[in-house]
């Protein structure tokens, strides 16, 4: 635990200043767990009480399209993991959220982040960051949809993301990219 939760402080440090006070407030109220690959954290129409903090592995979320899992979004390490409408709004969500890999987390459920909004100004300013960064990596996936032809969303993949190639299944990628897995490996022999 003590691992994922310095992974956590960094992560919290990069965006703002907090003091051991803190600090040992924030400790009191994340929850560390290890989960095996395809592990279902969040399931669709449950209200989501948590958000994941990955201090490694990967998780995504996905709807279900029939039998096939469409993935919205990869969540790798150093990034906080979830079905945030849901979670935010405590309605239900809208799709799943899944391991990958094997993950090591934190989690905070929403309760204990209610407690930290109340006292803990830097927990806000922090949440504000995570949802900035969300909506501008929404708004790229967005027009990279309008504007890119799969090639081209591959090509970004490779040139800003290739983490994910080598670690996350091509089944997960394709989705991710909208496109078949045929075509995700025709892409990936070029």
């Amino acid at each position: 635990m003590e691992k994922a939760f310095n992974i956590l402080l960094s992560t919290i440090n990069n965006v703002v200043d907090i003091s051991p006070k803190e600090i040992e407030l924030l400790k009191t109220h994340f929850t560390y767990e290890e989960f095996a690959p395809g592990t279902t954290v969040i399931k669709k129409g449950d209200i989501a009480n948590k958000v994941f903090f990955i201090s490694e592995g990967s998780m995504h979320f996905y709807h279900e399209d029939g039998s096939e899992k469409k993935t919205l979004f990869i969540f790798l390490e150093g990034l906080f993991a979830g079905a945030y409408e849901s979670f935010l709004h405590q309605t239900p969500a809208e799709g799943f959220v899944e391991t990958i890999e094997k993950t090591n987390a934190l989690w905070l459920p929403y309760e204990k982040m209610k407690i930290l909004d109340d006292h803990l100004p830097a927990w806000n300013h922090l949440q504000r960051k995570v949802a900035e960064e969300r909506y501008i990596q929404a708004q790229k996936r967005l027009a990279a949809f309008i504007k890119s032809d799969p090639k081209e969303r591959y090509e970004e993949i490779l040139k800003y993301r290739p983490e994910l190639l080598e670690r996350i299944p091509d089944s997960i990628l394709a989705t991710f990219l909208n496109i078949s897995l045929g075509e995700f490996k025709k892409l990936r022999s070029i």
